[in-house]
């Protein structure tokens, strides 16, 4: 899950959000068998993005950028949570997003990413 409320576009562009996702992903893949035997489902909240992002994100970036994930990218707004549901159960999703995994912020103090 990867949470983008507070980016500024000035200090970190899309091509660096985009890298440090697939600096993510590949850390998890070479860290953690289960992320590559069970497969993955990425979240990634864009409430409250900053609008300097939408001039960014030019057809081409999307293309290149977005090309390695369609097969697994699900897109759901707050509204949807019930769809979103479908595909990841309550029981791993932060409270945020009407799971019963605790707090997001509880959550991502416990990532492996900091160790």
């Amino acid at each position: 899950m990867m949470r983008l409320k507070n980016a500024n576009p000035e200090t970190a562009t899309c091509t660096i959000a985009f890298r440090a996702f697939f600096m993510i992903w590949d850390f998890l893949t070479y860290k953690d068998d289960s992320f590559v035997i069970n497969g993955q489902e990425w979240i990634i909240d864009l409430q409250d993005l900053h609008y300097g992002y939408i001039a960014q994100l030019t057809p081409t970036f999307v293309k290149k950028s977005g090309k390695p994930c369609d097969s697994f990218v699900h897109i759901f707004s707050e509204k949807e949570s019930l769809s979103l549901h479908k595909f990841i159960p309550r029981a791993v999703l932060p409270e945020e997003y009407g799971g019963h995994a605790g707090p997001y912020i509880e959550l991502s103090s416990k990532s492996d990413l900091e160790s």
